[in-house]
């Protein structure tokens, strides 16, 4: 019944975002916090609306972990924050592509229409003002985490997206 729901009200043009499954009106408050964060998710990545499920948000999910200052010290590292207050907003939309890219400058070049080798330029500048090597698994998580639940982070604060700019 409830996926039923959710496509009736998608179909109407909305974005619906699902909760897990609860036993009981103690846990439906937790379903209900689990909906609205599909919902924000959806708005932003639109590859996971219209209507987003609880447990198919994946990485998402973090971000309704705890209060944001917690979560926001947990994945906006130094050297995430670093490529942030630099506010070069082409740094910051190469980074997320290459990193949505799986590291593929070949169609990160080709997403953002721009040289190969101005690629390379904006990959080494973006490694040099975060201190992170990208060619290290682990550090571009790190970069790719932060950038990714940033922007739920900033939003939950009221303050602008760190990728976008634009006003939450």
């Amino acid at each position: 019944p409830v996926r039923s729901v959710a496509e009736s009200g998608a179909g109407a043009g909305a974005l619906v975002g699902v909760g897990g499954a609860c036993q009981g009106l103690r846990s439906a408050r937790r379903s209900w916090q689990q909906a609205k964060l599909g919902v924000r998710v959806a708005r932003h990545d639109e590859s996971m609306g219209p209507i987003a499920y609880w447990e198919e948000l994946g990485i998402y999910r973090l971000a309704s972990c705890g209060p944001s200052g917690v979560v926001a010290d947990a994945v906006l590292t130094p050297s995430v924050r670093a490529l942030l207050d630099h506010r070069n907003v082409d740094l910051l939309v190469t980074a997320r592509t290459y990193l949505d890219q799986a590291g593929d400058t070949g169609a990160t070049a080709g997403v953002l229409g721009i040289h190969r080798q101005t690629l390379y330029y904006r990959l080494a500048k973006i490694e040099d003002i975060t201190g992170l090597d990208l060619s290290v698994g682990a550090q571009r998580l790190e970069l790719h985490v932060g950038l990714t639940l940033g922007r739920f982070i900033f939003e939950r604060q009221g303050a602008r997206d760190p990728v976008t700019g634009q006003e939450n």
